[in-house]
């Protein structure tokens, strides 16, 4: 069984190199809170052009470029259709790109989409396995939209889910995206558990269920260091988000019953590969 030490340092779905990252058009207002990204620092990723054939490659760059023109942000979807369309438009400039200063015109590319934030590493580190499904979590005759990774081969029908949409008033909205120190987590049911964890800060586990497009709090823990007692503070967070003190042994209890209470959701992502 992982400990709480484990979970704390596992890698994440997203390295901390691609988080660097701002919204450009404003945060979406998700029911679960995302964290706002500056992009100042992401300026080393460009790559300055110093020879004619690096022009030349840049200006014969696929048509695919044309369709990711400005900004744009979630809201900015109708349907998911729209949205799927330039994710693989994405993935062609990437898949297309032959050299470092190409590459970069991903990267350039990807800064106008807000919402790309979570799935870049999946484009650049695993895009054979990147995927998609449309499934109803809640039973509302919405369907959902989950972006992620297939488990590989022998455990085929493990997805792991980097973010979820749904639609809302005919315009696609985020649910959640995973981060470096934010991970999401899908179970049947509706249930997301959110696990964050900044160092010689505050860590948590939150549940929250997911209904009729929203999420509702559902209970949590909660612990920060105590430095000059060389200690930890754990607090159990109830529905109406009101906490109390626990000792660390209930906190730890508490944390190790509600990462196993609820059961993994089984099945496949269709790969964006599949539609190129």
């Amino acid at each position: 069984m992982q400990t709480i030490e484990d979970r704390k340092m596992r890698p994440r779905i997203i390295p901390l190199v691609l988080l660097i990252f701002t919204t450009g058009c404003g945060s979406v207002k998700t029911d679960i809170e995302n964290t706002a990204i500056d992009k100042s620092a992401y300026s080393e990723i460009s790559i300055e052009v110093t020879d004619e054939s690096e022009e030349e490659s840049v200006a014969n760059t696929d048509d695919t470029e044309e369709s990711l023109q400005h900004e744009k942000c979630i809201s900015e979807y109708d349907s998911y259709d729209e949205l799927l369309e330039d994710i693989k438009n994405l993935l062609d400039i990437y898949e297309n790109a032959d050299n470092n200063t190409e590459k970069s015109l991903f990267y350039d590319k990807a800064f106008q989409y807000e919402w790309f934030l979570a799935i870049a590493p999946a484009i650049t580190d695993n895009s054979d396995n990147f995927g998609y499904q449309q499934v109803d979590i809640d039973g509302d005759g919405i369907d959902e939209l989950l972006l992620g990774v297939n488990a590989p081969k022998d455990n085929s029908y493990e997805a792991g889910i980097i973010s979820m949409f749904t639609i809302r008033d005919g315009k696609v909205e985020s649910v959640f995206e995973c981060g470096y120190r934010e991970n999401f987590e899908l179970y049947e049911d509706g249930i997301i558990l959110d696990e964050f964890g900044m160092p010689n800060s505050t860590y948590s586990l939150k549940c929250y269920k997911y209904s009729a497009g929203g999420t509702e709090f559902i209970e949590g823990v909660e612990w920060e260091p105590v430095f000059e007692e060389h200690r930890c503070q754990y607090y159990y967070i109830d529905s109406s988000l009101q906490e109390r003190e626990i000792s660390e042994e209930e906190g730890r209890e508490f944390y190790e019953e509600l990462l196993h209470r609820y059961n993994k959701p089984k099945f496949q992502l269709h790969l964006f590969k599949e539609k190129q």
